[in-house]
């Protein structure tokens, strides 16, 4: 019989090696951090099992799929082993079923122990999305707000300097939340990975206050889970930062300017094209002069005057804070004592 092991008993279990059994694709749109990806079929072969599966028989799809295992086997018991006795192997698939039942009957049954993972990748999903649910309770959350380049995140990465509990959402997400929030930072995670990371991160807390920044519903490619976004932002603990326009620009220059790279100018362009429904085309064509000479300081104030402040609207509620921003130390400080003490 099959040793079976629960995501909860194991998941603080540094001698754990996960080892994900499905296909690259499944593995990518997203996995169990840490998990080791051995596919038993690629993604063609997984396809044509699955047909063979819905228009012919289970059978053929069962005697198609041990042809395809029989030919890993080999890499399979190599690659698992190797990481025993010094570690506990877990191995999973999608629902804990066909796929890690026969790698751990077969692995047992040669001696080596070899644990599955119960529920597969999808309890694991089951787990993250309902612990999230359970956590966000647990939590009262400070929320920033205020126009771009007010220096938020970099409120929020003082803060956390300073000892407070910080959740950095776009951090997370790889995404600066905005139409231009990609540019220099490259792939975003999945869905399910962001929820695994934001998952992660909430477990690290203790219960009580923790400081986030407003963020709308979708960060880039990915979406905020609805629990958490009503918590922030109905919180009543919400915090205007003010800024001026010259220390705004400056901070989005060094975020974005500083250290970009040969492909900046192009991803920029793209950004601006995507901007006609809300900015005139003469404001985007001086835009697209500008950006041509490098007036990079230009090309922020008047995307901020022209778009940003326009666009973004702040929320009508009764702030709890106001607070400038002109000492980022300070600020820290000031919502640390307020809040924390």
């Amino acid at each position: 019989m099959n040793s079976t092991v629960q995501w909860q008993a194991i998941k603080t279990n540094p001698q754990v090696q996960l080892i994900d059994l499905r296909t690259p694709k499944e593995y990518e749109q997203g996995h169990i951090p840490g998990a080791i990806n051995l596919p038993l079929f690629t993604n063609e072969e997984h396809q044509q099992i699955g047909t063979l599966y819905k228009q012919t028989s289970v059978e053929a799809a069962k005697k198609l799929g041990v042809q395809y295992i029989a030919t890993r086997l080999p890499e399979l018991f190599t690659e698992i082993t190797r990481h025993l006795p010094k570690r506990q192997v877990v191995v999973y698939c999608k629902s804990g079923g066909y796929r890690s039942q026969s790698v751990t009957g077969w692995l047992n049954g040669l001696g080596e122990k070899v644990n599955r993972l119960e529920g597969g990748y999808q309890g694991y999903r089951q787990t993250i999305i309902q612990g999230i649910e359970n956590k966000v309770p647990m939590f009262q959350f400070v929320t920033l707000n205020g126009f771009t380049g007010v220096g938020k995140t970099a409120i929020l990465k003082e803060l956390q300097n300073q000892g407070a509990q910080v959740l950095d959402l776009e951090g997370l997400a790889n995404h600066r939340g905005s139409n231009f929030g990609s540019i220099g930072l490259g792939k975003q995670p999945s869905q399910k990975m962001f929820e695994s990371a934001l998952y992660e991160q909430l477990e690290t807390f203790s219960p009580g206050i923790v400081f986030v920044e407003s963020e709308s519903s979708k960060i880039g490619t990915v979406f905020v889970p609805n629990c958490l976004r009503e918590a922030y932002t109905h919180s009543p603990y919400q915090v205007r930062v003010h800024s001026t326009i010259e220390d705004r620009v400056d901070r989005i220059y060094q975020d974005y300017i500083e250290h970009h790279d040969s492909h900046f100018n192009q991803e920029v362009q793209a950004a601006l094209e995507a901007l006609h429904r809300y900015v005139s085309d003469e404001a985007i064509q001086v835009m697209e002069q500008q950006l041509a000479q490098d007036h990079y300081r230009q090309v922020i104030e008047a995307l901020m005057v022209h778009y940003y402040d326009r666009r973004y609207q702040m929320r009508h509620v009764p702030y709890d804070l106001e607070i400038q921003h002109d000492n980022t130390s300070l600020v820290a400080q000031q919502l640390i004592n307020k809040y924390c003490k």
